[in-house]
């Protein structure tokens, strides 16, 4: 019983959290038609809470509104508020092709959130940003695991294969293993 209880719980706060960042995002839209204070003055004023957490909700309501997959989810219960925080904290600050570019696999970044806590999605976010940025941004296939992150492209114009990866220590020694006995036989 406590457990299914806890479910129930995520659910109401999947969907609490999403509906609060419709509603911030609808008090974005109206501050932006010169109508009404902006979500994060908005949300402290309505909501008592601190101005640190009405700009996280501005920021969730900014993601959810571009990433329709991670709000269905949020609103399902299926991720926690801070697994879209994570996200919205590793991309914000990315100009829009960057940030395109990372929100472009984000059915691949749902998959994660989904079967990780928030602090390792928010890590492994981080680290996809900093390798899409190592590779120009172009990626052709992105995966991610709670360990792993690999990165395929091929150049259009060489045809050469591009691969940035970063793996835990065991595989990343099997993969090194198998490449060198590769390349010596």
């Amino acid at each position: 019983q406590v457990v299914q209880s806890f479910h129930v719980i995520r659910q109401l706060q999947g969907w609490l959290d999403a509906e609060a960042a419709k509603w911030a995002a609808r008090a974005d839209e109206l501050a932006a038609q010169g109508s009404g204070a902006g979500p994060a003055d908005t949300v402290t004023r309505t909501t008592k809470t601190s101005a640190a957490e009405a700009r996280r909700v501005e920021r969730r309501a900014r993601l959810l509104r571009d990433v329709h997959v991670f709000a269905d989810a949020l609103r399902a219960g299926r991720i926690s508020a801070a697994h879209v925080d994570a996200l919205a904290n590793a991309t914000w600050r990315l100009g829009d092709a960057r940030r395109s570019n990372v929100l472009a696999h984000a059915d691949v970044l749902l998959e994660l959130a989904t079967q990780v806590a928030p602090e390792v999605f928010g890590r492994r976010c981080k680290a996809l940003v900093a390798r899409l940025a190592d590779d120009g941004g172009t990626a052709d296939h992105v995966e991610l695991t709670e360990t792993s992150i690999v990165i395929r492209r091929v150049d259009p114009v060489t045809g050469a294969h591009r691969i940035v990866a970063e793996y835990d220590p065991e595989t990343g020694a099997r993969l090194f293993t198998a490449i060198d006995a590769e390349a010596n036989s």
